[in-house]
């Protein structure tokens, strides 16, 4: 039983044709399917972390609004913060920080610094700003930690 080598390459080159484009095809079709569930946990997170900012930047407000009731520097007769929502709550004047209230995650530069180092140094912060009838701003805010 002789096979004539012209059959041989024949069916070689359909065997290797036909790996090829399965491989190709599983390839395209393995590439979309991870690249949409990759998207859909994407869209999820996404969703999620907007979802959970919202909500603890409405539980800061909400909080500091109880805190400060008509007075927000009574904020300040206290040692420190014991709010959970609340990490830092900042007094301005003149462009400076002249009073601070801050947990210990939080990094404060010194005696003199503004808004702008505040922020550098602490990136994760979210800041929100009250501003009082008779132009004095205090700000507050939380510390964003990788748990959240």
């Amino acid at each position: 039983m002789k096979i004539s080598f012209r059959i041989l390459f024949i069916n070689f080159a359909i065997v290797a044709v036909v790996l090829i484009s399965s491989a190709v095809a599983y390839y395209s079709i393995m590439y979309n399917v991870l690249t949409s569930q990759q998207s859909k946990y994407l869209l999820n997170s996404v969703n999620d972390f907007i979802y959970n900012y919202r909500e603890i930047m409405q539980d800061a407000d909400d909080d500091f609004t109880i805190l400060a009731g008509n007075n927000p520097n009574k904020i300040f007769e206290q040692k420190e913060l014991l709010n959970k929502n609340i990490d830092f709550v900042l007094q301005q004047s003149r462009g400076y920080i002249t009073r601070e209230l801050v947990k210990k995650n939080v990094y404060v530069a010194g005696q003199k610094f503004t808004i702008q180092n505040f922020t550098n140094n602490n990136p994760s912060a979210i800041v929100k700003t009250f501003k009082q009838n008779n132009g004095q701003i205090y700000y507050y805010g939380k510390i964003l930690s990788p748990d959240f």
